[in-house]
């Protein structure tokens, strides 16, 4: 009994000390800025703290960044830039991060309009209905208020990183015409690879309502282009594993998407690794978005 309660402890602080490393991982990679840089990044609009959710404790916020030449009346194509999930007090204003704070810029510089919002999560994804219903909430909120804030409500990019792709379920099971393309970088893409430990608050319908590999099998038709980018040395064998599963199943649904690859990229690989390599990713992924969401819809 003594060797078995000395063995649980082992494992015991060897999670927490894994949690604390985690928690310093992403810590670090949300406080550096993207790895890619445009001309005129710095002289972009940007519009903070405008309310889309009011909740009985609190608001959920967004911040919106314009080119800086933006044309009063005259809508821009949007990316909707959705973060994953992580404990409340990390996630509570995620629209802050730097990381997020220069891909606004950078997109905004580039010609298009992005918003950068706060969304409800939980590392266990155990709040996934929420948090999908946050990011449903703010896509309406924005085609209603498209006039005011310049955005044309008929071509929406969502860009989803991380944990923040179960939240896009509702998304592709609805297949909205306003959806120009999807962009996906190291994100959960297919829930039932992952460790118990993650969705042990999901109930058996959740997990088939909320994994976007799910939802591309049952409802393959009019889905977007896709841009899919894997990170080779993710901090997990899972995140990958499932990406690789979702774009197969792409492929057999004959669903557009093009799959990127760092073969060296670490989790957060837009923020740390300064390489060639992450830039021409980045610079594809711009262009990529430019392409979709060009023309008339």
């Amino acid at each position: 009994m003594k060797k078995v309660m000395i063995i649980l402890a082992v494992i015991g602080v060897g999670l927490a000390l894994f949690a604390a490393g985690l928690f310093l991982y992403v810590r670090n990679m949300l406080s550096k800025p993207v790895l890619y840089n445009v001309p005129g990044m710095e002289e972009v609009a940007v519009n903070k703290n405008q309310v889309y959710k009011t909740l009985p404790d609190r608001e959920l916020c967004f911040d919106l960044y314009s080119p800086k030449n933006a044309v009063a009346g005259h809508g821009l194509p949007a990316v909707i830039l959705v973060h994953g999930a992580g404990p409340e007090f990390m996630i509570e204003n995620a629209k802050d991060w730097k990381c997020f704070e220069t891909y606004g810029q950078l997109l905004a510089a580039s010609g298009l309009k992005a918003v950068a919002f706060n969304h409800r999560g939980n590392i266990s994804f155990a709040n996934i209905r929420q948090e999908a219903q946050d990011v449903d909430d703010l896509i309406a909120h924005i085609r209603t208020e498209s006039g005011r804030l310049g955005i044309d409500p008929r071509k929406l990019c969502l860009f989803v990183f991380s944990a923040g792709g179960p939240c896009i379920s509702n998304v592709l099971q609805a297949k909205p015409d306003y959806l120009s393309c999807l962009v996906a970088y190291y994100a959960v893409l297919d829930l039932a690879v992952l460790p118990h430990s993650f969705i042990r608050g999901m109930s058996p319908q959740d997990l088939e309502d909320f994994s976007p590999v799910m939802q591309l099998r049952n409802h393959p038709e009019k889905l977007p282009p896709l841009l899919v980018v894997k990170a080779g040395k993710d901090m997990t064998r899972e995140i990958p594993a499932g990406m690789d599963h979702f774009v197969a199943e792409a492929r057999a649904q004959g669903v557009p998407v093009t799959y990127l690859v760092h073969e060296q990229g670490k989790h957060g690989f837009d923020m740390l690794n300064d390489d060639a390599k992450t830039k021409a990713i980045i610079a594809e992924t711009i262009r990529f978005i430019q392409m979709h969401t060009a023309g008339e819809r």
